[in-house]
């Protein structure tokens, strides 16, 4: 279900004339990261220790897709 919506989002972003979407994500959430993979997106950044989540930090991921 995840991957249908990201898709639907990405086919819209496409639709109104974005060249670029970025997206982020917790750096330990591999299954996500995984499907954002899958649909095209590369890392192009990170922020260590961004979020403290669960008495531990957690580095942010961010992602970009280039839709041209």
């Amino acid at each position: 279900m995840g991957t249908e919506m990201m898709k639907a989002l990405i086919d819209q972003a496409r639709t109104i004339g974005l060249k670029v979407i970025t997206l982020s994500a917790f750096a330990t959430n591999k299954r996500a990261i995984n499907v954002y993979e899958k649909l095209g997106f590369v890392q192009s950044g990170r922020i260590p220790k961004k979020f403290f989540k669960d008495d531990e930090y957690i580095d942010e991921m961010i992602m970009t897709k280039v839709l041209e």
